[in-house]
């Protein structure tokens, strides 16, 4: 983001007349001007504008009422600037009313080819634009204030913030919400993948309680198909015996015939009798399940519906339950500001008041004044008489007492003088003695020096070698979780891969599970070769990761051991710097002393001949001389000027009536005015507090609030009743489904009952017929008794295998439709668990996402990869202003006193003396490492983050630098303005002033307000 151009009007201390700030005239500028003339005002003006947010009193919620010129009653901000090659323009206004303000919000870029802007937001969505502007920024307010520009008195915002704070800061500049968003879209996503899985879980369960029955079923059918092929050849030996047998009674009368096809029929009607009340009981049993399920059909469906109506009636309370919170809100806000104004009136009604009754003192006052004005105009001219002859002898006595002094004073200057020397000489020969002392330790302390310095520089490189490895072995530590992550995926292949080995052995899979063609005898063997095969490739990787995993632990352990090692010969290495800093200033110091030792010397043989020689307070000496003759010349009477004295002293009192009854006289009638209005005032405010004047406006608001909420209908026991029949309803999709299945089956299981009905009452009519035609041929065949004997037994034999040959048939046909029935269910089944597998992996994957995107993952990740980016470009900058003497360590480990470490963002200062506290570092020092931090964070922000801000503004005093801390901060601003597009400075002190090739001249007018001239 490069800004172009800044229009305002009635912002602040800007007036009506539009001021355009063009930034195009400019890479580099200082924005001056007098305190309280509107420089900041000028980049509050930019911040408004893209966020809505600016300076302000610590009890505003928003700054838009504070930031309206006073008097004025709309205010307005354009602010053009360039993003990614095209120019955008955002327009913000505020316009007050008398119940409810009005901010305008206003997106827009430029079109290249019409050359005109075109709106990018939408019209009244405050909101929804401000959303649209800090995505294309990429940041928000905190993150802008807190990095890109550094705002007066608050330097040390970074600095100041508690680690976890610093940490969250770092984040936002380092754009790594947009992880968070991504954390949250993938825990959508999980929980969505849960709940799909639940389900399919519960319908697998209720297939494999139905499946259960599969081997059953498939065993009875084999064994009634085996049963009907025994019986066939049964059947064909009976009925070729039964042939024999009518042979040899073809001579035996019809009667015999009909006889024996009687009870032939009445045999198979007992048959197909049994048959029918086999097929009914069955039918029964299922009918007695689905009237089960049926008979709670309206409650099912019922609850299915409720659960629907309460689910949309719960989503509708929640909302009903939002807008009584904000409308309670909105109400408790009015009845603050309703009781704040009439607190306001209270105090305004006691204060004229308190007026009222100090003036009628005033008026008592007057009244015993004037009373006494005669006397007291005759004394005080005779006062006034004595006074003028006072005048004059005090003339005559102050110039007498001058000379005086005078004299006195050169006594004492040469007295003084002549002491100061002698001290002067002791204690510079005090001196020069304790330094001597001290320059003859000089050859033992470099010594000291160069064997520090060794130690320090070999413990430097054990630091070196211990951030190496703790780097090592981070990466290392990670690329062992990804190989165990690969070997978990593995192991849950392989077991995959046995399964199906152990179902294709078995002869357990009818279809192929790779293609889904039919698995013979040939496609199999191939198969089991491939699984084989793969199975194989599966363990020699798992094979090789072990070993890899075994070997990076081996190394991680190398590497701790190593690590432990050079920690403890680090443990002193800030020891050994503040040895060795401290080692250097007492070296520095000494070869200061040696100079000094000299000149010394040197003073001490001066200030000797100074003294012998009464060449010192020259000028006091003549002073004395001329005061003396001064004094013989002068007359004065001290005796006369002591009378007056008292006369004039009695006489203060007499000055002070005097005085008093000309104020009397003067303000006698200014006070009965003032008086008239305190009176007048009293009465008002009194009148303001009987009508409730002051909350008119509040009142019918609060009223209005109090209409909307009642209006709104909510009901929280309504809301918890349904939170409650919402829990009780959770199985109510599951028993939906069975009451589905229920009715299906119900008109099929209706129309065999019918079926069997109509079959049983053919089979009772012809039952009676024969039965009728039986007792009739009984006489007739007694005395065929062993011929129907025999043939009786013949056609017995036939019609029992035959009736065993249909109940095997309806059996196996009523199996076999079982079985069909079964292998649909399974099909569903094994879809159903590729889908469980697909979603177990699926949520797996979305469970790794969410670890990866949080705080401890790829977020931990980039904040460490920055941290040394940000420390090396701080301690640049501290190198140049600090002459090389602080340095900046950001740690994002901490070490516990318990063992182990925890994560944190600790800034670190040191200088040559070693690491201190930031509250122990002067004003300027801690000034300038706060501002190298923020110009670093700036730089990060412009370079890695995304936001694209290519601008750096500096609006922060630099009262706490002298001169050369002054030519170190313009220095490094000139060198890091190299990696912005635009850099603006604030400021008015007129040593920084010139350092810049553009000046912005800031000027306030009383009546035009302020403005601002761009001066090149």
């Amino acid at each position: 983001m490069i800004p172009l151009k800044l229009v305002l009007q009635n912002f602040l201390s800007y007036g009506e007349e539009a001021q355009t700030l063009d930034f195009t005239r400019f890479h580099v500028a200082c924005l001056s001007g007098a305190n309280g003339h509107g420089k900041s005002a000028l980049l509050d003006a930019l911040t408004w504008s893209l966020w809505g947010q600016a300076r302000k009193g610590r009890h505003d919620r928003k700054p838009d009422e504070g930031l309206l010129r006073l008097g004025a009653r709309q205010m307005r901000v354009e602010f053009t600037f360039e993003l990614d090659g095209g120019t955008h323009r955002v327009i913000r206004s505020f316009r007050r009313r008398p119940k409810s303000s009005v901010t305008e919000l206003e997106l827009q870029i430029l079109d290249p080819v019409s050359v005109t802007y075109r709106p990018l937001s939408e019209a009244g969505a405050v909101g929804v634009t401000q959303s649209r502007i800090d995505r294309l920024l990429s940041m928000d307010y905190e993150t802008f204030v807190n990095s890109a520009f550094l705002l007066q008195g608050h330097a040390d915002a970074f600095t100041s913030k508690g680690s976890r704070e610093r940490k969250q800061l770092l984040a936002r500049i380092l754009g790594l919400t947009r992880y968070d968003r991504l954390q949250d879209g993938a825990r959508a996503r999980q929980q969505a993948q849960s709940t799909e899985l639940t389900g399919l879980r519960q319908r697998a369960s209720i297939l494999d309680a139905e499946l259960a029955a599969r081997p059953q079923v498939d065993a009875d059918l084999e064994r009634t198909e085996s049963e009907l092929a025994g019986l066939g050849s049964g059947l064909k030996e009976a009925e070729e015996s039964l042939r024999l047998w009518c042979e040899r009674r073809l001579h035996a009368e019809t009667l015999r015939a009909d006889a024996q096809r009687c009870a032939a029929d009445a045999d198979d009607l007992e048959a197909t009798c049994r048959r029918i009340d086999d097929n009914r009981r069955l039918l029964d049993e299922r009918r007695g399940t689905d009237t089960a399920i049926l008979s709670r059909a309206d409650r099912i469906e019922a609850d299915a519906v409720r659960l629907v109506h309460l689910q949309k009636e719960a989503g509708q309370l929640e909302q009903r339950q939002e807008a009584c919170r904000t409308i309670d809100t909105a109400a408790t806000d009015l009845g603050r500001q309703i009781e704040t104004t009439r607190h306001q009136v209270e105090q305004r009604r006691a204060t004229w008041e308190s007026r009222r009754d100090s003036l009628d003192e005033r008026l008592a006052q007057f009244d015993l004044v004037l009373q006494d004005a005669g006397r007291i105009e005759s004394e005080h001219a005779a006062l006034v008489r004595s006074r003028d002859e006072l005048e004059t002898s005090r003339r005559h006595r102050r110039h007498w007492e001058e000379l005086t002094r005078e004299r006195e004073t050169a006594v004492h200057a040469i007295e003084l003088e002549q002491r100061r020397l002698l001290e002067q000489r002791r204690g510079v020969e005090t001196r020069w003695q304790q330094i001597r002392q001290r320059i003859e330790g000089v050859a033992e302390l470099s010594r000291e020096i160069d064997a520090a310095e060794n130690e320090l520089e070999a413990a430097g490189k054990r630091s070196d070698e211990m951030r190496l490895l703790r780097e090592e072995g981070t990466r290392v530590r990670a690329q062992m979780e990804q190989a165990r992550q690969r070997l978990t995926e593995l192991e849950v292949e392989g077991r995959e891969l046995t399964e199906r080995i152990g179902a294709l052995s078995h002869g357990d899979l009818a279809e192929c599970p790779l293609c889904g063609t039919d698995l013979d005898a040939e496609h199999g063997q191939r198969l089991d070769a491939e699984l084989g095969e793969r199975q194989a490739e599966l363990a020699s990787h798992r094979d090789r990761l072990e070993r890899e995993v075994a070997a990076m632990d081996e190394q991680l352990g190398d590497l701790g051991l190593r690590f432990h090692q050079l920690e403890s010969g680090v443990s002193e290495l800030a020891q050994l710097q503040e040895r060795v800093a401290l080692l250097r200033a007492r070296r520095r110091q000494l070869d200061e002393d040696e100079v000094v030792a000299a000149q010394l010397m040197t003073e001490v043989s001066a200030v000797t001949n100074r003294l012998q020689m009464d060449d010192f307070a020259l000028e006091s000496r003549g002073t004395l001389a001329a005061t003396d003759a001064r004094l013989a010349d002068l007359a004065f009477d001290p005796d006369r000027q002591e009378a007056l004295e008292a006369l004039v002293r009695d006489g203060a009192q007499l000055d002070a009536d005097h005085r008093l009854l000309l104020g009397a006289r003067q303000d006698r009638v200014q006070t009965d005015a003032e008086r008239d209005q305190a009176e007048l005032h009293v009465r008002l405010a009194l009148d303001e507090l009987k009508s409730r004047s002051y909350a008119s406006v509040h009142d019918a608001e609060l009223e209005r609030l109090r209409l909307e909420r009642e209006s709104l209908g909510y009901d929280e026991d309504r809301q918890a009743l349904v939170r409650s029949q919402l829990a009780q309803l959770v199985d109510a999709p599951i028993e939906n489904e069975r009451l589905r299945a229920a009715r299906e089956r119900s008109q099929s299981t209706a129309e065999d009952l019918a079926r069997l009905n109509d079959e049983q009452a053919v089979a009772g009519q012809r039952a009676e017929v024969l039965r009728k035609r039986r007792l009739d041929l009984c006489s007739a065949l007694e005395e065929l008794a062993d011929v129907d004997e025999r043939c009786r037994e013949a056609v017995v034999r036939v019609d029992d295998l035959r009736q065993e040959r249909d109940g095997l048939l309806q059996r196996c046909g009523s199996l076999q439709s079982r079985q069909l029935h079964l292998a649909g269910l399974a099909e569903e089944a094994a879809t159903v668990a590729v889908k469980c597998r697909a979603l177990e992996r699926d949520e797996w994957l979305y469970g790794q996402l969410v670890e990866a995107f949080g705080k401890d993952g790829i977020q931990a990740l980039l904040i460490d990869s920055a941290i040394p980016e940000i420390e090396d470009e701080t301690n640049a900058i501290l190198r140049h202003l600090t002459d090389n003497r602080i340095q900046v360590t950001i740690e994002s480990l901490r070490d516990l006193k318990g063992g182990g470490s925890r994560e944190t963002l600790d800034v670190k200062i040191a200088d040559e003396i070693g690491e201190r506290s930031y509250d122990l570092y002067s004003g300027g020092e801690a000034f300038r490492t706060d501002f190298a931090l923020r110009i670093a964070l700036s730089k990060v922000l412009a370079r890695r983050s995304g936001t694209r801000l290519r601008t750096l503004i500096i609006d922060e005093g630099f009262g706490t630098q002298d001169t050369r801390g002054l030519e170190q901060l313009t220095e490094a601003i000139q060198q890091v303005s190299r990696d912005f597009d635009k850099v603006l400075v604030v400021t008015h002190l007129d040593e920084l002033k010139d350092a810049f090739p553009v000046r912005i001249e800031v000027t306030k007018d009383s009546d035009r307000g302020s403005r601002f001239e761009i001066v090149d």
